[in-house]
């Protein structure tokens, strides 16, 4: 049973993902994030049943909170001690799965003046005298307005991390950073030399959205977002694979001392603390988001 705000919500959410698959970034996010926090406040209920099961209920108001516990088959069996062998459970494992998260349309935009596409080549290349940190910078250095940057397809030895203070660039109105996919951008920071840092970081930035890329084997923070407004963060991975430990980063999905943030349809994976954390935010909505072994 879904109220019927919950519903309308829905169908703006719908719109929105149409929106997030092409790059862009949603109009009012405010907007959405309010339609999500008024559900408790009908009481006639209707019946909603989504296509692939059903959407977690929103707690009412001055009402219990409702968890759903969901059946997932992990593909490539367990070892005799009961674990999967499947990747992330299995950092050698040739199965991956994503919760059916790498099955999401993207449409990549071609570039153009107001459309970035990324290289990580020459001196930009993971090797190369700059980095990926700087060529994001190089290139948007000069902008205004909407902005997309677009991750190259292909997973990343990353050498430094992505990070950003909007705050240097006001002409920007708002900026997308995709990739191609989540299981096919992926940026790993396994062999870098900067053990504590956080991976993805973008600070003082109003209208963000991130999407359709994946961070491995962050030092510190897969992905950091903070004194920021209108977040959409949706379709990413925070991944530390194998077994549990102390020694990896701390959050994964990390949207801290923000406005109107909505996290959707990601997967956190073997943080050392919390998969996801969104301490200090007001206005936020986080569904079909998979915390798992942190």
């Amino acid at each position: 049973m879904q109220t019927k705000a919950f519903v309308r919500s829905l169908l703006a959410a719908s719109i929105v993902a149409a929106l997030a698959a092409c790059g862009d970034q949603p109009e009012e996010v405010s907007e959405l994030v309010e339609q999500q926090i008024e559900t408790g406040t009908e009481t006639e209920q209707v019946d909603y049943t989504g296509s692939t099961g059903t959407d977690p209920i929103p707690p009412m108001a001055d009402g219990p909170s409702t968890t759903e516990m969901l059946t997932i088959e992990v593909p490539g069996g367990k070892d005799t001690d009961g674990k999967y062998l499947a990747w992330p459970w299995n950092d050698e494992g040739s199965d991956q799965f994503w919760y059916g998260l790498d099955e999401a349309t993207v449409t990549v935009p071609s570039a153009s003046d107001s459309v970035i596409h990324l290289t990580f080549a020459g001196e930009y290349a993971v090797d190369g005298e700059a980095g990926p940190g700087a060529e994001l910078i190089d290139m948007i250095a000069s902008k205004s307005g909407d902005i997309t940057v677009v991750l190259p397809e292909g997973t990343f030895h990353m050498n430094s991390s992505l990070r950003v203070d909007m705050s240097l660039y006001p002409d920007i109105t708002s900026l997308t950073l995709m990739g191609y996919g989540i299981d096919k951008t992926i940026l790993s920071f396994t062999e870098t030399e900067e053990t504590v840092s956080d991976s993805v970081h973008f600070s003082s930035a109003n209208g963000l959205e991130l999407a359709h890329f994946t961070v491995v084997d962050s030092g510190k923070n897969a992905f950091l977002v903070d004194e920021s407004d209108g977040v959409y963060m949706h379709h990413l991975g925070a991944i530390w694979p194998g077994d549990p430990d102390k020694g990896n980063g701390a959050y994964g999905l990390y949207p801290v001392e923000s406005t109107n943030v909505i996290v959707e349809d990601s997967f956190a994976f073997g943080s050392a603390d919390a998969g996801i954390y969104v301490g200090q935010t007001n206005n936020i909505v986080v569904r079909r988001t998979f915390a798992i072994q942190n």
